[in-house]
């Protein structure tokens, strides 16, 4: 069973090109840039961000969360030009049944270029040896291909639809269940 009291949340993680670390005040533009983006959030459950108190929000309650052993939200830091362009988190912990779930969004301007994958592969990882979850869950909206590539390259399988699972942005929308287990 997932213990977070006795778990550290190791405050950064590193691949080859990126630096998984802790938002830091620092980090208040970057991510009003990723999370500004109108395209970003068509296929995503946010309404884009329309001043930067919202992104210095996320930044505090990032902090807050990882104190706490509520969540870890990373900023993903690329190395060659030490800049946050995009965001990890693993949350919704849940003790009983040994599991949690991720979520991730990167910057527009840097889609297609592996790093959703490989931070991804990083944090599964982490969340598997250093947390000792059994099972890691991702919901996809339908029809967000880049983000299904990105689960399916790094192990884990379709389990189905939830239809009209969540409603956002006027409407009930359906999601895709992603989900791994340590055994995979």
């Amino acid at each position: 069973m997932i213990d977070l009291k006795k778990n550290v949340f190791l405050a950064s993680l590193e691949t080859k090109r990126l630096n998984l670390r802790i938002l830091q005040k620092d980090d208040v533009s970057d991510i009003y840039k990723i999370y500004s983006d109108h395209e970003s959030s068509l296929l995503d459950d946010w309404e884009p961000m329309r001043d930067i108190s919202r992104a210095e929000t996320l930044v505090y309650n990032s902090i807050k969360y990882f104190n706490s052993k509520e969540a870890l939200r990373y900023g993903i830091e690329l190395k060659s030009v030490e800049k946050i362009i995009g965001v990890r988190c693993v949350w919704e912990f849940d003790d009983t049944n040994n599991k949690c779930m991720i979520y991730y969004q990167i910057n527009r301007n840097e889609w297609n270029k592996g790093y959703a994958t490989e931070s991804v592969g990083k944090l599964v990882w982490y969340a598997f040896k250093g947390l000792k979850v059994n099972r890691i869950e991702a919901y996809v909206t339908p029809g967000n291909k880049a983000s299904i590539k990105v689960l399916l390259k790094n192990g884990f399988v379709n389990e189905g639809v939830m239809r009209e699972m969540e409603y956002y942005k006027g409407k009930y929308q359906d999601g895709i269940v992603f989900g791994m287990i340590r055994k995979d």
